[in-house]
């Protein structure tokens, strides 16, 4: 048990490779359990509450392996990449922190599996910076913004997420963001299913939008990139929206048939 610490809970640097297992961290001043260096090694099944910043940080070129981690109700993120941070993030879950479930930031580059982000104050999943990686299985539900987050000229790999009943869009792209969103479901979620705006240019293959509060997919701003194969369906105004600066191509979508609207709007005027 390491709680109330005026630095971190768990520190590893250098070449260091700890196996970290059913460890309490919470309440530390920075973080519940850090990575530096070329720190390696694997947490499993650690419970990081209430610390001041995240639950698990990683930076440098570390890259640990972090299974089955319980990371709430911290001051920053549950779990966040910095640096050239990599590694693997997998089952853990990630619950009510102030900003978001998982980070990836500068030129991070983890692989996220199966990790659940619900009820966290911004996004359940996040990108920016040069961040890359691929956030496969992951389900982000109930967060008080977006599911997945996508911002500045990251460009991560979205496959077979859950993004549903978050407060705003299921996955979002902002400014030059960019990489694919593959197979994913963004369900429910009170405004739209897949967001693009600014300079985004997302790649966005068989995804299921359905049962949003606005469009399935919306374009807005200079947005562009590719909705190919995509199923719209059961959405509360459009299934598929283009701003009128906005310019995506659309081939071979599925939209729903309806006769109060049409499915796909271009902004006018």
């Amino acid at each position: 048990t390491c709680r109330g610490n005026k630095g971190r809970g768990i520190y590893a640097d250098g070449q260091s490779q700890p196996v970290l297992e059913e460890n309490l961290c919470e309440g530390n001043t920075w973080s519940g359990i850090s990575y530096y260096g070329n720190a390696s090694g694997k947490a499993w099944k650690n419970a990081c509450r209430g610390n001041g910043l995240h639950g698990i940080y990683a930076d440098g070129q570390s890259q640990p392996v972090l299974e089955e981690n319980l990371c709430e109700e911290n001051g920053d993120c549950g779990i966040a990449y910095f640096g050239s941070a990599s590694g693997t993030s997998r089952r853990n879950t990630c619950r009510g922190n102030k900003r978001y479930g998982v980070y990836a930031g500068e030129r991070a580059q983890p692989v996220l599996e199966e990790n659940l982000c619900e009820e966290n104050d911004w996004s359940g999943i996040a990108c920016e910076g040069s961040a890359r990686g691929t956030s496969r299985r992951n389900t982000c539900r109930g967060n008080k913004v977006h599911g997945v987050w996508v911002g500045e000229r990251a460009k991560p790999v979205l496959e077979e997420n859950v993004c549903e009943g978050n407060v705003d869009c299921g996955i979002a792209y902002f400014r030059s963001a960019s990489g694919k969103a593959r197979k994913n479901t963004c369900r429910g979620n009170k405004l739209h299913g897949i967001y693009a705006g600014e300079q985004s240019q997302p790649v966005l293959e068989e995804n299921l939008c359905e049962e949003n509060g606005d469009s399935g997919i919306a374009y807005f701003r200079s947005a562009s990139g590719k909705a190919w194969r995509n199923t719209c369906r059961g959405n509360k105004n459009y299934d598929i929206y283009v701003g009128k600066s906005a310019s995506p191509s659309l081939q071979e979508n599925s939209l729903e048939k309806r006769s109060d609207k049409n499915t796909a709007k271009q902004e006018s005027g």
